[in-house]
């Protein structure tokens, strides 16, 4: 990371905050990088803390209490800058973030039967499978990759095949399945 600074590469450090578990070590991190200068040398927040929330998928849970959005912004980010001297928020224009274009049309509806050709296992939870939804249509918009949820001891049988799968689940178009 030094060598990034050397040649002029901006870095921010960015933990994620697991409450009751890292709050000597948060502290430790800001420290640490506004001594290295991180954040272009107070351009810029040498810091940017993760709140942590747990992915309903995910494997990795840990068992905390889970702070709200209020006071992780209002109480602990406000309560740290106040005590340490340093800015620990950025606004998005600073960081070169800008507002997406609109959603993509959402071709399939939760309880939607389509067939898909399993194209692969997935690789995040056990049991997951890609499949692409058929027939292609040379279109962003209808051709997705689905994420099928079979029994993980089918996968020989599964992949490479065509197989009917009802649509459970479809947030911001990441479209999860189950056989039928």
């Amino acid at each position: 990371m030094v060598k990034a600074l050397e040649f002029g590469i901006n870095v921010i450090a960015s933990p994620v905050w697991l409450p009751g578990i890292n709050d000597d070590d948060i502290i430790e991190i800001i420290k640490w990088a506004r001594e290295l200068g991180l954040g272009r040398g107070g351009e810029l927040p040498p810091v940017l803390i993760q709140k942590y929330i747990p992915h309903k998928r995910g494997g990795r849970k840990v068992r905390i209490r889970v702070m709200t959005w209020q006071e992780f912004w209002g109480g602990r980010i406000k309560k740290l800058e106040g005590e340490l001297g340093v800015r620990l928020t950025a606004m998005n224009n600073e960081l070169n973030i800008h507002k997406a274009p609109p959603k993509l049309p959402k071709p399939y509806n939760v309880g939607d039967d389509v067939k898909v050709r399993i194209i692969s296992r997935g690789g995040i939870i056990r049991g997951e499978f890609l499949g692409v939804i058929l027939p292609l249509r040379d279109s962003a918009i209808h051709d997705r990759v689905i994420t099928v949820i079979a029994d993980p001891r089918m996968e020989k049988m599964l992949i490479g095949n065509n197989v009917k799968v009802r649509i459970i689940e479809n947030d911001n178009n990441i479209y999860i399945g189950k056989l039928i």
